[in-house]
């Protein structure tokens, strides 16, 4: 029998085709493969930012400071020793809260004083019994509320001490809001001009006692607690003979007139200003009478409410609202300049997570 057919050799032209569909499969495996390394980095990378967002957002912060030589407490409070320490902490405290527009943010306030300044003060008003009730006054304020701190620093030592901390806490990536009382001290201008160029603007807010034409110039939200602070105090030359001036009962530049609405990251926290008056308790709160608010006079874009996030104009800038940094700064081609209540914040984080990824897109 003829076993020619049975081992005849393979047709070369088979040869080659299954040569060519060999390959093709390898390099359509090798594509595949890479495509599955691509999309789970893309994936890890998602998981990564959002687990940073979460912990950052678990460890958010406002904190107030405070130049206490500057922004000198009432000193009828300071007489009255630890309940006057108390009543300040307390009145601070509720203004403070309406900055925190969500449960998962924490307060502290800082306070550094140099103690002779204080009694130096004490002395041009004529109050001879704030030197017998400070060092109670500081238990009382410090004793209220873990986060809060008064400390005396000595001389020479408040401003650089304030103005450390306004820069890490402004730089830092959990901070949500700086409250910063420097008074008219013109050492804090250079670092608050720094912090505005490099876009930490919008965390700081003012807390003033009365008009300061060089902080009117930044254009940032303004908070007024006229009742725990003492007035302007007068400058007077050693040796003089020159009496003080009366106090006025009112704080300078505080009407119930040329006062708009709330920063624009909080609808309504406190109600219309009015004339102070004497503190008789820390029962008080910071939504009545003695705590005002200015909006800033620069205006800023608006988040358009019938519009999705990322059909604002122009549209905001996901990491620098989600994580309170861009890495591009002012050279991002997104706006750092909304100012968003923890509402819109949330809606841009839903928007960001049912936004296809970028970079699997690309392929």
């Amino acid at each position: 029998m003829d076993n020619s057919s049975t081992n005849a050799a393979p047709d070369p032209d088979s040869l080659i085709e299954l040569a060519k569909c060999k390959a093709v499969n390898e390099y359509f495996q090798e594509k595949v493969e890479g495509l599955k390394g691509e999309l789970s980095k893309a994936k890890d990378e998602s998981t990564s930012d959002i687990a940073q967002i979460q912990t950052q957002e678990s460890e958010r912060r406002v904190v107030c400071l405070i130049d206490g030589d500057e922004m000198t407490f009432s000193l009828s409070q300071i007489a009255k020793g630890t309940a006057g320490g108390r009543v300040v902490a307390a009145t601070l405290m509720d203004a403070l809260k309406h900055l925190a527009d969500h449960s998962q943010i924490t307060i502290r306030a800082w306070v550094f004083f140099n103690k002779n300044e204080i009694l130096k003060v004490s002395g041009i008003r004529g109050n001879s019994d704030v030197s017998r009730g400070i060092e109670d006054f500081v238990v009382g304020f410090n004793r209220t509320n873990d986060r809060f701190l008064m400390a005396d620093v000595g001389t020479g030592k408040v401003s650089p001490k304030v103005k450390a901390c306004l820069e890490d806490e402004a730089r830092a990536s959990q901070t949500y809001k700086v409250v910063f009382a420097g008074g008219r001290n013109v050492h804090y201008l250079e670092s608050i001009r720094s912090l505005v160029a490099a876009g930490h603007g919008r965390k700081l807010v003012f807390l003033r006692r009365d008009q300061e034409p060089a902080l009117d110039s930044f254009g940032l939200p303004i908070l007024k607690i006229p009742s725990i602070f003492e007035g302007p105090i007068p400058t007077v030359a050693s040796g003089s003979s020159q009496s003080p001036p009366e106090v006025p009962s009112t704080p300078p530049g505080l009407s119930r007139q040329g006062w708009a609405s709330p920063p624009a990251y909080r609808s309504s926290p406190f109600g219309e200003p009015s004339t102070p008056s004497d503190t008789k308790g820390a029962s008080r709160s910071a939504s009545s009478s003695n705590v005002s608010w200015r909006s800033s006079p620069q205006p800023t874009p608006k988040i358009d409410p019938k519009k999705p996030m990322s059909k604002q104009n122009p549209p905001p800038c996901n990491m620098f609202y989600l994580t309170s940094r861009c890495k591009y700064g002012d050279s991002c081609n997104f706006c750092h300049a909304y100012v968003m209540n923890s509402e819109q914040i949330e809606t841009l984080r839903v928007s960001v997570k049912k936004t296809p990824c970028a970079t699997v897109n690309r392929g």
